[in-house]
C-alpha cells in the first residue's frame, strides 16, 4: 500500500499556535508546510486599538514555536493611514529584531459591514476597485507621497539584498563556531525566491506611484 505525501498550507491565529503547540507538531509530521499569520501589530496597544483580542507575547511565542518546528510562515501587520514616521519604522525594527523572513504589510481597509466602515464611510474618498490592500482609500496622516515611501520602504527593507547578507553570514559565522557563544541559525529566503519577490514588486510600486505622486 502506497504513502501518500502531501504539503499543505493553512491560516491560523497565534494564540491558537501557543495553545496547542502539540497539535501543530503533528501536523507539521502529516505535511503542514506554511502558516499565514495576521499578527496586525508590534504593541498590545494597538492591537486593542484593532479589537483583535491578541497579545504581542502569544505572536512572538508562537513564533518560537514554528521556528522550533521548522513551519513556514507568513506574519502580516496592518498599516493604519493615521502611521507617522515612527510607526513605520517601529514595524521594520520588529521585522528585524524577530527575524521575519515573510512579513506582509496590508493597508488598514475599512470593509464594508464592519464597524471601521461605518466609522470612516463618510471619509472614503476611493472606489471600491481600490479596496485590495494595497491602496489607503481614506485620507493618511501623512501626505500621500509620504506615506507612499514610506511603506514602499517597509517591503524593500524586509527584503533587501543587505538584510539577506547578514543573515547569511551570521549563519556562516555560527556554522564555523567562530564565537564562543552558540549563535541560533537564522532562517532566511533562498536568493532566488527574494530576487522574484523583488521583480515582482515594481509593477505594484509603479501603479502606487503613479497613483500617489501625481
Amino acid at each position: 500500500m502506497s504513502t501518500v505525501r502531501i504539503r499543505y498550507s493553512g491560516y491560523c491565529r497565534s494564540d491558537t499556535i501557543v495553545k496547542h503547540p502539540n497539535m501543530f507538531s503533528n501536523w507539521k509530521d502529516i505535511g503542514l508546510d506554511n502558516l499565514t499569520i495576521g499578527f496586525e501589530a508590534v504593541d498590545d496597544g494597538t492591537l486593542k486599538q484593532f479589537n483583535k483580542n491578541n497579545f504581542v507575547e502569544f505572536n512572538e511565542n508562537a513564533i518560537k514555536i514554528l521556528n522550533k518546528l521548522h513551519i513556514n510562515f507568513s506574519s502580516y501587520f496592518l498599516i493604519d493611514p493615521d502611521f507617522e514616521r515612527k510607526d513605520f519604522q517601529k514595524i521594520s525594527n520588529y521585522v528585524s529584531r524577530l527575524n521575519l523572513i515573510r512579513p506582509r504589510f496590508v493597508i488598514l481597509t475599512p470593509l464594508p459591514a464592519t464597524k471601521l466602515f461605518e466609522k470612516k464611510k463618510n471619509e472614503i474618498n476611493m472606489s471600491y476597485d481600490f479596496f485590495d490592500f494595497m491602496h489607503w482609500v481614506f485620507p493618511t496622516k501623512m501626505t500621500s507621497k509620504e506615506f507612499f515611501q514610506n511603506f514602499v520602504q517597509l517591503y524593500y527593507k524586509a527584503f533587501s539584498f543587505k538584510r539577506y547578507l547578514r543573515i547569511l553570514f551570521h549563519n556562516i559565522f555560527n556554522s564555523l563556531n567562530i564565537f564562543k557563544a552558540q549563535w541560533n541559525k537564522i532562517k532566511y529566503l533562498s536568493i532566488v525566491e527574494l530576487v522574484l519577490l523583488r521583480i515582482m514588486a515594481r509593477p505594484l510600486r509603479k501603479k502606487l506611484y503613479e497613483h500617489y505622486s501625481k
